[in-house]
């Protein structure tokens, strides 16, 4: 490893060149020159320049052993900042190297969190370029436009390397392809070498500050910075892409609206930018298609719009009120009740149609009855209900009771010269009923002098009731027209029975007579 002193230099402490980007021997060359050099480098409002060394020259030097050629990497350390995060030129000051040496600009971002690239470095760009040989007398300012621009977020630390393989370090071919400025600092500028051809440009474990040995008691390049700049300027603004799709979403079942979104995921090239969606109109939205633009702006103004199609849908039944079961007596005289009810339906969207199987005002018969009742929205939704109609028999049948002649004599007895002897003397009867649902009621003969009760029997049944005081209440069949003959303690009282277990409440009385004494 070598370093070399400008002897130019350390009489004129400067670096500095012409436009040509030479250094003169002459102090006052040198000083004319270090003018136009700072003009030239002077960041304007659309570019800024990154740059550790101080502009003057101390010494030029390579990092090769000897007679063997080694690889050579030195860099500078930088803050990405706001304005100028985009990197898109390096400017590399070179003194001399081999005639058509292989080189590279290499883009790092340091992910220390202590800002060590030995610690932690991530290549990001590298854009191989040919340095300039260079006289032997004069200190070049290459600059070396980057193809691809590198864009960093502010705040960032990033290092800007300058490697050329196979330099040569032992006279005569000796080389010096860097430059050291005068500032005595070495903060922010770093080393590293290998074999030739064989440097791993992602791994910087060994690398080390320009003031510092790669190994203990080696080669040490200086206390001073490496002269390589950076330009930066401020990254284009791209602007945001909107992307828009088409939505079908439900209406609320309230209102009929429905609130939706059309962004199919909107966002913006440029990794910090903040962008902001709008929807014009912005909703909520009605019944049916309604088109829609989104608007996407970002952060600087930028903006771009779509349009897609919001289709809202009544999906919802309507809502439908029915009564809980109705429960009503059969109409007077009639086996049936006519009911009337109420259904009530409602949507935002309206009603199409509102219908029960039986309408409201039927009569219907006794017994439990289910109705459905079904409403129709505008979109054809449809909700239904189900309630019953139970209808009661509470209404008693009518009984009656006549005496019936005497079969044989073919007519009704009148009573006998003896009052008490009463009506009817031969005690036959025709029991009787009629009732409102049951076509055929039942009819019991109930013994006013005793708990016995005779039947059931059939309207228009004859029978022969017979007086035995004292005696055991009993029936017996009867010779035909006779159904019964029975024989209570008292006279008779003949009563109705439905199928709904109502009674007549008024029973017939049947006087019979007493047997002779």
């Amino acid at each position: 490893m070598k370093t070399k002193t400008n002897t130019n230099n350390a009489r004129c402490g400067l670096l500095s060149a012409r436009p040509s980007g030479r250094l003169p021997r002459s102090c006052a060359a040198l000083l004319a020159g270090m003018a136009l050099w700072l003009t030239a480098l002077a960041p304007t409002h659309a570019a800024t320049t990154y740059q550790l060394d101080n502009g003057s020259i101390s010494s030029v030097l390579n990092a090769s052993d000897g007679t063997e050629p080694l690889d050579n990497w030195f860099a500078n350390k930088f803050t990405a900042q706001a304005g100028s995060n985009r990197i898109t030129s390096v400017t590399f000051g070179v003194f001399t190297t081999t005639p058509s040496s292989a080189g590279s600009v290499v883009l790092y971002l340091v992910t220390d969190p202590g800002g060590n690239p030995a610690l932690g470095a991530t290549r990001l760009y590298t854009q191989a370029f040919t340095p300039l040989t260079g006289n032997g007398t004069s200190v070049s300012l290459q600059s070396i436009p980057l193809t691809s621009p590198v864009t960093f977020n502010p705040g960032d630390r990033f290092l800007v390397a300058v490697f050329i393989r196979n330099v040569i370090g032992a006279p005569p071919n000796d080389v010096y392809p860097y430059v050291l400025d005068t500032s005595g600092v070495a903060t922010g500028s770093y080393w590293d070498r290998s074999a030739p051809n064989t440097f791993n440009l992602d791994n910087l474990s060994q690398a080390k500050l320009v003031n510092q040995p790669l190994t203990p008691g080696g080669f040490v390049p200086g206390n001073d910075h490496i002269i390589i700049r950076a330009t930066g300027v401020a990254p284009a603004n791209n602007p945001p892409v909107a992307v828009c799709t088409n939505v079908v979403v439900s209406a609320d079942p309230s209102n009929c609206v429905a609130n939706a979104s059309i962004n199919g995921g909107s966002y913006d090239p440029d990794t910090n930018d903040v962008i902001t969606i709008t929807q014009i109109p912005p909703g909520p939205y009605p019944l049916g298609t309604n088109a829609v633009t989104l608007l996407v702006t970002d952060n600087h103004g930028a903006s771009n719009a779509c349009a897609a199609v919001v289709t809202v849908l009544d999906d919802t039944p309507p809502d439908l009120t029915c009564p809980t079961s109705i429960t009503q007596t059969t109409d007077p005289g009639q086996c049936s009740a006519v009911v009337s009810f109420t259904v009530s339906a409602s949507d935002c969207g309206g009603i199409l149609d509102l219908s029960c199987d039986t309408p409201s005002g039927t009569a219907f018969p006794v017994g439990t009855n289910f109705v459905t009742c079904t409403a129709v929205d505008l979109a054809l939704n449809t909700n239904t209900c189900i309630f019953a109609v139970v209808v009661q028999d509470t209404e008693p049948p009518l009984g009656a009771c006549r005496p019936a002649p005497n079969p044989s004599g073919k007519k009704i007895p009148v009573s006998g010269k003896n009052p008490s002897s009463g009506q009817n003397p031969d005690g036959y009867y025709q029991v009787l009923a009629r009732d409102n649902c049951d076509a055929n009621p039942q009819i019991y003969i109930h013994d006013t002098a005793s708990s016995f009760v005779a039947g059931p029997f059939n309207s228009g049944d004859i029978v022969k009731l017979k007086q035995n005081p004292g005696g055991t209440p009993t029936p017996a069949p009867g010779n035909p027209p006779i159904v019964a003959e029975i024989h209570l303690n008292g006279d008779a009282i003949a009563y109705a029975v439905d199928a709904g277990g109502n009674v007549s409440p008024d029973g017939c009385y049947m006087y019979i007579p007493p047997a002779p004494k």
